[in-house]
């Protein structure tokens, strides 16, 4: 499991989707129980699972199939 904090999560599925989300729309999720809060980082930052965010903001098959955001911008 990789724990990010939501700026983190947010770049991440930015990049591999190719539409811009935002580190309030994963605070939010978590907020409605959609993804789960894994505890705080030395700064007090809420971290979350990388792959359980991607998986919620539709960016999931990409760890599956291995393509890279340009690939899925161009099919």
């Amino acid at each position: 499991m990789t724990l990010v904090d939501s700026v983190a999560a947010a770049f991440h599925a930015t990049a591999i989707r190719g539409r811009r989300l935002a580190p309030g729309t994963i605070r939010a999720w978590a907020s409605h129980g959609e993804i789960e809060r894994h505890g705080q980082d030395a700064a007090g930052r809420t971290l979350y699972d990388l792959k359980q965010v991607l998986a919620k903001a539709g960016a999931c098959h990409v760890l599956t199939t291995g393509l890279d955001a340009t690939t899925l911008r161009s099919q």
